[in-house]
Order: C-alpha cells, then structure tokens, then sequence
C-alpha cells in the first residue's frame, strides 16, 4: 500500500498542469538560423539495469540520465550515467559512460551509412581488489578495476544495421596476465 500511495504521489507530480506566459511578439519576426548543433538528455528511474544479461543493479530500482551533443556534420558525444550495486561491481555504486564518435552516409550508394566511435565505461571507486574467489587474494595485481574502453564500428542499410566493438585493454577489470 505504501509504495501505491508513493507511486501515486510522484507521477501526479508529472501531471501537474504548467503555465508559461508569451511576450507579444512583433507581426513580421525575423526568422533565426537553424543551429548546426543539438543537445538533447535523459533520465530513467528503472525497475532494474541489465547489460549483456547481468543485472548490474541486483535486481533493485535504478536512476539513470544523460546528455548528448551532436552536429550536423555527424560528430556526436555524450555522458551517460546508472546507479549500480556493489553486490554486482564491488566497491562501486555508479557507472558513467563517455562516448563520442562520427556518424556518416556512403553517397555511392543510396541509404548507406556508417557509424564509427568509441565508448569508456567508468565506476568510481570499483576493483576486483577485495574479491577473494576460493581463499586466493589479490587476482588482479594492477588493481583489476572495472573501468572498460572499446571501440567500434557500425554500417546500416536502410533499416537494417550492424555493429561490431573491440575492447581496448582489460574487460571490466579482468587483467590478461590473470583472466
């Protein structure tokens, strides 16, 4: 009954009617520009986070929300962020990505396009450091951290596309050395 009574409260909230007041405006208004850039952002609050088929939040609620800049010439970049729990990365309760990369067509052949970029998935604070698998300590001498880089590259075809990502260095604290 609480979290009904909760629930409700919050989304009512939302439906709160707004007011916003015009300036009168001239009869001719010189029309501005269109700007070469857009800025757009998000938030989520989620019943749960699931990447690559693990929860990273334990199966509980999370809070997620970014921002994106991109241009019309194809350049883009973002901050991306979701609260995380330490049952999932040890030591760290958010993750933050930072993206950016160049969108373009292929003008030789009619809806062609490609997509090339790279992404960092960072947790503050989380390592493999304290996890102890079967009594032995310390698997990751270089501080096995979360932290992951990939790069990749996308091609589509009207409405189909594809995607492929190679990661730069340690995968989400699995050092090479120890695996």
């Amino acid at each position: 009954m609480r979290n009904s009574l909760l629930s409700i409260a919050v989304l009512s909230i939302f439906a709160m009617p707004t007011f916003s007041h015009a300036e009168d405006a001239p009869a001719v208004a010189a029309a501005e520009p269109a700007s070469s850039w857009t800025v757009t952002s998000n938030i989520g609050f989620v019943s749960d986070y699931y990447t690559r088929g693990i929860s990273q939040n334990w199966h509980k609620p999370a809070i997620q929300g970014g921002f994106d800049i991109a241009h019309s010439s194809g350049l883009f970049a973002g901050v991306w962020g979701s609260s995380v729990s330490p049952n999932t990365f040890p030591d760290a309760t958010l993750e933050l990505d930072l993206y950016g990369g160049y969108n373009g067509t292929i003008s030789a052949v009619e809806g062609l396009g490609y997509s090339i970029g790279a992404i960092g998935y960072f947790y503050p604070g989380g390592s493999w450091k304290k996890y102890n698998y079967l009594g032995v300590p310390d698997q990751t001498p270089d501080g096995g951290r979360w932290d992951t880089y990939e790069a990749n590259f996308g091609l589509s075809y009207k409405w189909i596309s594809a995607k492929a990502s190679v990661t730069l260095g340690d995968w989400f604290g699995a050092e090479r050395d120890t695996g």
